[in-house]
């Protein structure tokens, strides 16, 4: 039998429960709550949230599955981490304190300034612009021919005439290369006068703020060397009668020359010009080392070296006429085996060849090995 207890208990529960159903409905407990005792109930998913956490609209996430850390916002050091694949890092998202900005500095403008002034100073005249400049005495620029540190030369045309010319500018410059283009000009203008027909005689001069510019002979038909090359691509050398004919006419170019104290120092194929395409007529031109010296001796060391006479490379004293003899022969060697009269690998071995083969003794030996040519 039950005991005493139990049956009191039993009646105490029923008790409670008559009295918890004549209550409203909105204040009934379970009798579990009564007591205390924990309500289990099963756990549900909660509705799905668009503005979840993790940015997956498809799932929500419940506070156990939050990171320890909110999500970095952009522009904060994790952000920059991850864009490069690393761990984020633990500093702070708080940026660090800018540095004071710096004094501007005008070092690189003051630099920039020392540069353009030097490469005003060694050339000169790659900082003019010829077409502006001779356009006011009626010529445009049609193209460039030929550049250098302290003069250029472009082809232009008279616009009321339409003659065309080669312009050669000399730029404004002081000391000896002032001295240079000084006696280049008066040795033009001195030989001009005659207008010998296979000299690029100087037709006109002009000044402006940026130079000299002098109008020359304009010549269409190219240079001997560059005539020379694509022989030589063909493996072949002037015949005797085309050699002939540049022979007679630059003979004829160096006896007026040297007839006027004028000796050039710089006879080689680059400066044989072909007035046209038909390499029938030519003229000498380049007179940037002619100088007006009779028959007085020379010092100064200057020209090409492939048509350097051995009296040039003695270190001593000249004479210019003779050295201009020296090389005109070496052109027409050139001309009919299409290669220098001397070469060598080197530059010493060069000079040394020109030193010891290029003695008198040797001269009809390099006459007879060139060919006969009838001028």
């Amino acid at each position: 039998r039950p005991s005493t207890q139990c049956m009191a208990a039993v009646d105490d529960f029923l008790a409670q429960l008559e009295r918890v159903e004549k209550l409203p409905p909105s204040r009934k407990a379970s009798p579990n709550a009564q007591r205390g005792t924990p309500k289990v109930t099963p756990k549900a998913s909660p509705k799905a949230r668009t503005d979840s956490p993790t940015g997956d609209s498809g799932a929500a996430v419940t506070p156990k599955e939050m990171p320890p850390q909110a999500k970095p916002r952009l522009g904060t050091p994790q952000k920059a981490d991850a864009k490069r694949g690393g761990t984020p890092s633990k500093t702070s998202s708080k940026a660090p304190p800018k540095a004071p900005p710096k004094a501007p500095s005008n070092d690189a403008a003051v630099r920039k300034k020392a540069v353009d002034k030097e490469a005003h100073e060694k050339a000169p005249a790659k900082n003019i612009n010829v077409a502006k400049e001779i356009l006011p005495f009626g010529f445009k620029v049609l193209g460039p021919i030929a550049a250098g540190a302290f003069s250029t030369i472009v082809r232009a045309k008279h616009i009321e005439s339409a003659t065309e010319v080669a312009v050669k500018t000399f730029a404004n410059c002081t000391g000896e290369q002032k001295e240079e283009h000084d006696r280049e000009l008066e040795v033009l203008r001195m030989i001009s006068d005659e207008a010998h027909a296979h000299i690029a005689n100087l037709l006109a001069e002009y000044d402006s703020a940026a130079g000299t510019h002098a109008m020359l002979t304009l010549c269409g038909g190219g240079s001997l060397h560059s005539h020379l090359g694509k022989l030589r691509k063909k493996q072949m050398a002037m015949v005797e009668q085309e050699a002939a004919i540049v022979t007679a006419q630059m003979s004829s170019a160096l006896q007026f020359l040297h007839s006027q104290g004028v000796a050039h120092r710089d006879i080689k194929p680059g400066n044989v010009l072909f007035t046209d395409t038909s390499h029938q007529a030519l003229k000498l031109c380049d007179f940037g080392f002619a100088i007006r010296c009779g028959d007085n001796r020379l010092k100064d060391r200057v020209g090409t070296l492939y048509y350097s006479a051995p009296e040039l490379l003695s270190g001593g004293s000249y004479y210019g006429k003779q050295v201009d003899m020296w090389a005109y022969g070496a052109l027409v060697y050139e001309m009919l085996h299409n290669r220098t009269a001397f070469h060598g690998t080197t530059q010493d071995s060069l000079e040394n060849r020109i030193r010891t083969q290029g003695g008198h003794e040797d001269i009809d030996r390099l006459i007879a090995h060139s060919g006969k040519v009838s001028v």
